[in-house]
């Protein structure tokens, strides 16, 4: 179901696939260790592949303040991905997953593009979403002759 270049996960195990031979499977993990997975595990546990046309599936969670306009946070999340990060990051979806008295759950999925480490690709897509969460705090102090 997977093949050379493709990033999986199986197990506690992800990465790309670098090597596929009759016995076992070769990993790269994106800290650069090398991981060899027996086929036999392969065939019998499922295997997640987050691939799809050189692009692989990345989310994250995030916390929003209660007191902001979730429609309005989301709509300015989606935007300021397709201005800041379009050139690594396509098709965002944003969804309220939870509701609490002072927070909102956030779930941020998107399409990665290229080999850039996770890491790097969700620091960038982060840097640009996080001034869109705190803007309750600048309102607050703002309000409060701050």
């Amino acid at each position: 179901p997977f093949k050379i270049g493709d990033r999986i996960i199986s197990g506690t195990f992800e990465g790309e696939v670098e090597n596929i031979e009759i016995r076992a499977t070769t990993l790269r993990t994106y800290d650069g260790r090398r991981i060899v997975i027996p086929n036999s595990q392969l065939f019998t546990s499922p295997v997640t592949v987050n691939t799809r046309g050189g692009m692989y599936r990345q989310s994250t969670v995030l916390t929003m303040p209660a007191s902001l306009n979730a429609d309005a946070v989301k709509a300015q999340i989606i935007r300021a991905l397709q201005q800041q990060c379009g050139d690594i990051v396509s098709q965002p979806e944003i969804a309220v997953t939870a509701l609490a008295d002072t927070a909102s759950t956030l779930e941020l999925r998107w399409w990665a593009q290229g080999h850039t480490d996770n890491n790097l690709i969700l620091d960038r897509v982060l840097s640009c979403v996080q001034p869109l969460l705190a803007q309750d705090d600048k309102q607050s102090g703002e309000e409060n002759g701050a």
